[in-house]
């Protein structure tokens, strides 16, 4: 029997689009509206991967969304 089709790479922007939602929902799930804690938390975004694989132009991608929305 075949095994199913893997699923392709998930896709910059949509990783991107991910990030940003996650950083929302911990900022809207801060246990106050006054938490400065959670407004000023510190947010990262890791782009890995081998080399010439496109990581510089990738982050450079994410950087362009996250800042754009």
């Amino acid at each position: 029997a075949k095994s199913p089709p893997l699923p392709p790479p998930p896709h910059i922007y949509g990783v991107a689009a991910r990030a940003h939602s996650s950083m929302l929902r911990a900022f809207r799930s801060s246990s106050s509206p006054n938490d400065d804690d959670a407004k000023n938390a510190n947010q990262s975004v890791l782009v890995s991967g081998d080399s010439g694989s496109g990581k510089t132009v990738s982050a450079k991608h994410v950087m362009g969304y996250l800042a754009a929305v």
